[in-house]
């Protein structure tokens, strides 16, 4: 059979049908093979999309990361080109310092600067930031020193009104909120809310703001006044210390 098959094709027609017959089996033979090979192909395209879209997202991280650092930068510049225009404006001695760390509680409203003895900064002097007076340096040391906020209970400052010239002394009211309060001003003081108050001078720059009028209360004989500083104290990064002669 095998002899006739091969030399006089005579089972050919036999063979035709068999193949036509055996090919579902055929067919579910490959099953396994087909599935396994789409199956990978699958999973190794889908492993594939997985990286890309992992690395997209870190690209993107990282793209808008270095867009905030920008934006950061920007805006410091541009805080110390505010603050070199204002050391232009005012006479004085001016020692530029970065804020090292920050300390606000009800107690004790302080910030820390970058600047100490070794720098010819001294105890008493004023910090200012663009908008307005900061606070007063209470103890310095070789490279640093600590600055009472205009809020702390302890920190008092002579200041007048823009609108009409009247002296009123403020201090902190050092309960977290920021503000400050005028005192000894009698009941038939003419301020009102939101007039400015500017220093009067001494160890501050003189004009520069202090801050604005948020409330006025009368009381038995004097007036109960609210005053919300010009500056926010823990935004800045660099402040101006203000020496105005009277230190060496």
């Amino acid at each position: 059979m095998i002899v006739a098959d091969l030399h006089f094709d005579a089972f050919a027609e036999l063979r035709g049908k068999m193949s036509v017959a055996l090919t579902p089996f055929r067919a579910v033979a490959d099953l396994p093979g087909k599935t396994y090979n789409t199956t990978t192909d699958y999973f190794s395209s889908r492993t594939n999309l997985v990286e890309e879209r992992d690395g997209l997202r870190e690209k993107l991280i990282r793209e808008r990361v270095r867009l905030q650092s920008l934006d950061f930068f920007v805006t410091q510049n541009q805080r110390l080109r505010d603050i070199l225009k204002l050391s232009e404006k005012v006479e004085g001695k001016w020692i530029a310092a970065d804020i090292s760390r920050n300390v606000a509680n009800p107690q004790s409203e302080r910030i820390y600067l970058s600047k100490g003895l070794e720098d010819d900064v001294a105890a008493g002097m004023g910090v200012v930031g663009v908008k307005g007076i900061i606070g007063q340096i209470v103890r310095v040391d070789a490279r640093t020193s600590a600055v009472n906020l205009l809020s702390d209970a302890n920190q008092w400052i002579a200041s007048r009104n823009k609108r009409n010239g009247l002296f009123a002394m403020l201090r902190g009211i050092g309960d977290g909120s920021g503000e400050m309060i005028a005192e000894y001003l009698p009941e038939n003081a003419d301020i009102k809310v939101g007039d400015t108050l500017v220093a009067d001078g001494g160890l501050f720059p003189a004009g520069h703001s202090v801050g604005t009028v948020v409330s006025v209360t009368p009381e038995v004989s004097y007036l109960r006044v609210h005053i919300a500083p010009a500056e926010d104290f823990f935004t800045h990064k660099t402040v101006l210390i203000y020496s105005s002669g009277i230190f060496p």
